[in-house]
């Protein structure tokens, strides 16, 4: 069987391809780090906080250098594991 053709494409209203050619030829990096799902405790926050602003700054700063994603990661990750308000690699509270 023969693939079906695709429909037409439409312009978009107000769609700029220069713009967005533009746009995908820039590499903004993007790192996400989380502390962890669940409750903490308002005692906690703050160190939290902290620790996952740090994680992001260790990683976030590598991808900057041009560092590959793997190596931001590991970055991050290992900050995580390396501050004790995280039971990250270890193990459950």
């Amino acid at each position: 069987m023969a693939p079906k053709a695709r429909p037409p494409v439409r312009p978009v209203p107000g769609y700029n391809r220069a713009f967005a050619d533009e746009i995908s030829m820039t590499r903004i990096p993007t790192l996400l780090v989380h502390g962890g799902a669940w409750a903490i405790p308002d005692d906690m926050v703050e160190a939290h906080e902290e620790g996952v602003r740090n994680a992001l700054a260790a990683g976030y700063g590598l991808l900057e250098k041009g560092a590959s994603a793997v190596d931001a990661v590991e970055a991050a990750v290992a900050s995580l594991e390396d501050d004790p308000t995280f039971d990250a690699g270890r193990a459950a509270f």
